[in-house]
């Protein structure tokens, strides 16, 4: 910190001090370490940086103990290294240039780093008569007597407050257990605002994330009130979050024959507290239902209660609409299969008979038995010198509708063949039937005019 800054710090905490021992007797120690730490305490909590949060305690506790000079030790690069300023005033108030010293974490080397070695305060009455370290950075400040105190946290090395006299000073347990107690108070600043910052940082990432993913995804309290919601899910239920924050999930978004499903499984995990997987419908500002998959799992305090439930979503409604519509088609083909199938007993039983003679009247009716729309691509094949096709030999037929007794399909080029295998259904339920052209005209086909070719079945084939 800079001499005009630590000056202003320093005068500013001894107006603090003279205020709040202006009702006290004077000389009364312990009414001064009271005021000091409710000076502080007043400081913790207007948040300063933390620098000046550390500089503010040690010059409290040099203020009461009335030495001169006092410091704050940092360590820094993964703990190989402590950072020491050192500053205060002269006898006259003046304030001194502050000094900084950067060296290896060393207890043999350093008064601070041999405090933090042992975790507990140190005092030596006597810098020059010192066994345990050689300071010789505080040595050349002509220091004489001090006082350092360790700072951990989270279990790990901080730093230091240390306080320091060129004169001989003889430091009381009073003064051990009021400078242990800045420490405290001090560590557990620090811990908060780390706490604070950390909340913070974890509130962004999370908000960051929420915004990001395509699921949907919904914080809910413990009694299932909406607390926050993603874009994704803001964009699908056409709420914004301010105007739902704190309403019912159940009320808002869920259809009534919903809310008992879902009550049920919120009372499962008040129970349990475990992941659950539920599918369900949620109703869209507009009242549209949607069809999603849920994910829920809890978010607990310390004492185990839940704090929050987080719902991630995936919307299936688009999916189960095109599950549906391969189903329905699915149908079409197996009904078109059994139509084969019946075709096929017929054949055992007599005959299929042809679609008759060739009419000069296009769409005259020329099958007796019934036909089926059949709008299916099947794959086939000419039947060339009485050989049957090989499997390269096979293409796309775009069919209009299928009898008992033949098919009838789209060419864009007129057939050069009469007979040919056309192969109905789909991999690996393959039939194969011989077929015979009975008579070939044009027709219009998707806004193109086309061949359309009639056949009637000849027999079955096996390739």
């Amino acid at each position: 910190m800079a001499e005009d800054t630590f000056s202003a710090e320093f005068n500013a905490l001894g107006d603090m001090l003279a205020n709040l021992d202006s009702s006290s007797p004077a000389g009364d120690f312990h009414a001064r370490q009271l005021s000091a730490v409710l000076a502080f305490g007043r400081r913790a909590n207007a948040q300063p940086e933390l620098s000046v949060l550390l500089q503010d305690a040690v010059a409290l506790v040099a203020e009461i103990l009335e030495v001169e000079l006092s410091g704050v030790g940092r360590v820094i690069e993964s703990g190989a290294t402590l950072v020491q300023t050192v500053a205060g005033s002269d006898a006259q108030g003046h304030a001194l240039d502050t000094k900084v010293n950067e060296a290896p974490l060393d207890p043999e080397t350093s008064m601070a780093a041999y405090a933090l070695n042992v975790a507990s305060p140190i005092v030596a009455p006597e810098m020059a008569a010192e066994k345990r370290f050689t300071d010789l950075f505080l040595r050349s400040l002509g220091i004489r007597s001090a006082l350092c105190v360790p700072l951990h946290l989270n279990r790990a090395a901080f730093g230091t407050l240390g306080i320091y006299s060129k004169n001989h000073h003889a430091f009381s347990s009073d003064d051990l257990r009021f400078a242990e107690t800045m420490a405290h108070l001090v560590t557990s600043s620090i811990a908060r605002v780390q706490a604070e910052g950390a909340l913070h940082e974890q509130l962004v990432f999370t908000s960051t994330v929420m915004g990001i993913v395509d699921s949907l995804v919904l914080v809910l309290d413990a009694h299932g009130k909406l607390q926050d919601m993603n874009r994704s899910a803001q964009r699908v239920t056409g709420f914004a979050v301010e105007t739902v924050r704190g309403k019912s999930f159940f009320d808002l978004l869920l259809p009534p024959d919903e809310i008992d499903k879902f009550q049920a499984v919120f009372r499962h995990l008040a129970r349990q507290g475990q992941g659950v997987n539920i599918e369900g419908k949620m109703l869209t500002k507009d009242g549209t239902p949607r069809h999603v998959s849920w994910s829920l799992s809890t978010i607990c305090n310390e004492q185990g209660d839940i704090r929050s439930i987080l719902l991630s979503g995936i919307d299936r409604t688009e999916q189960l609409a095109t599950e549906h519509a391969l189903g329905d088609a699915k149908a079409a083909a197996d009904k078109a299969q059994q139509a084969l199938q019946e075709a096929r007993r017929q054949e055992g039983a007599a005959e299929p008979r042809p679609f008759g003679p060739v009419s000069d009247k296009p769409g005259t009716e020329q099958r007796t038995s019934p036909r089926r729309s059949y709008h299916y691509r099947q794959l086939i094949a000419p039947i060339r010198d009485g050989k049957l096709p090989s499997p390269e030999d096979f293409f796309h037929a775009t069919c209009e509708d299928i009898s008992a007794g033949g098919i009838s399909f789209y060419q864009d080029q007129t057939p050069d063949f009469e007979d040919l295998v056309v192969a109905l259904g789909a991999p690996p339920e393959v039939t194969y039937f011989s077929a015979r052209i009975s008579r070939v005209t044009q027709k219009e086909h998707d806004g193109r005019d086309m061949n359309f070719v009639g056949c009637r079945f000849t027999g079955r084939v096996h390739l």
